[in-house]
């Protein structure tokens, strides 16, 4: 399969990391630099405010860094604290976290790298839902890309034929004894060939062209990804996840199936039946008596 083919066109005049770097966008930014279709879709799409501030950088630590940053008071460089919803992109990220301490491979230009920045309000019911229904938000964005079904795998993957295709990690931030940020990163996986993914994860990792995705960019992940995410955290912080469960459990692709719970040095074992209005995962044991998991690694 060619990749290269449905990259976006990058300027032959200037180095590919200016492209990424400068902003705000300028004349001489060619139609189908990267930055432009990104900030373009951003400013036109039909958002209230998610992605109204978008900044995109070259290579980054850690996007998540970035808007970590801003959740706790702005980078040196800020004049003004960054405000609910704004959203910072990398071409590639160095030391991109997924859960459990573990890297997210984020090599250059093949996939989608972003985190957003959540402002809490002091009435918000509890937020642990966020992560689940951002993980809605990604599989709906993404299920009309590619024919094969998207499926969810709690508590934040999203996969496509059990494959992992994109991945997400929510951190909260407190002051004054509860907590008044978030910072969610949503990794997606887009152009990668089986090689470009390390060793380890060629067997457990995909990406939306090894699955005969039809994508002209990250630009169009983007387009489809801003309206849904927005919606499903608005419900969230509405209280309403529980109008969410219904979808996400339609998605799981381990349904019904035998799962195994890692956490805190405890194993809990029984068969997936489905999460619940908190966003856990609920089990049933061989006796049929159901318990609900609120954290750990899901191992299948």
């Amino acid at each position: 399969m060619n990749r290269d083919r449905q990259k976006p066109e990058q300027n032959p005049s200037r180095p590919p990391s200016e492209e990424w770097q400068t902003h705000p966008m300028t004349p001489a930014d060619p139609p189908s630099s990267p930055l432009r279709s990104l900030t373009h879709v951003a400013e036109s799409s039909r958002t209230k405010w998610i992605g109204k501030r978008l900044e995109i950088r070259d290579a980054v630590t850690s996007t998540m860094h970035i808007a970590g940053a801003w959740a706790r008071g702005g980078e040196e460089s800020d004049a003004e604290p960054m405000p609910h919803g704004s959203i910072v992109v990398a071409r590639e990220q160095t030391g991109g976290r997924g859960r459990h301490g573990r890297v997210w491979s984020s090599p250059r230009d093949l996939g989608l790298y972003l985190s957003v920045l959540l402002r809490v309000p002091p009435s918000s019911p509890p937020i642990a839902p966020l992560a689940p229904a951002a993980g809605l938000a990604v599989a709906e964005a993404l299920s009309p890309i590619v024919a094969a079904p998207v499926g969810l795998k709690w508590p934040n993957d999203v996969r496509i034929g059990r494959k992992k295709v994109a991945g997400l990690l929510a951190h909260a931030d407190s002051r004054r004894g509860r907590i008044d940020s978030v910072v969610l990163g949503v990794g997606i996986n887009i152009f990668q060939d089986a090689d470009d993914f390390p060793p380890e994860l060629r067997g457990v990792a995909t990406s939306l062209i090894l699955e005969g995705g039809s994508v002209g960019g990250p630009d169009v992940v983007l387009a489809a990804l801003l309206p849904r995410l927005e919606n499903r955290i608005d419900t969230v912080f509405a209280g309403d996840f529980q109008s969410l469960v219904p979808g996400w459990n339609a998605a799981c692709d381990h349904l019904g199936r035998p799962v195994e719970i890692l956490h805190g040095g405890d194993s809990i074992k029984g068969r997936a039946i489905g999460i619940d209005a908190q966003g856990r995962l609920r089990l049933s044991d061989r006796d049929g008596k159901e318990r609900a998991v609120g954290a750990g690694e899901l191992i299948e």
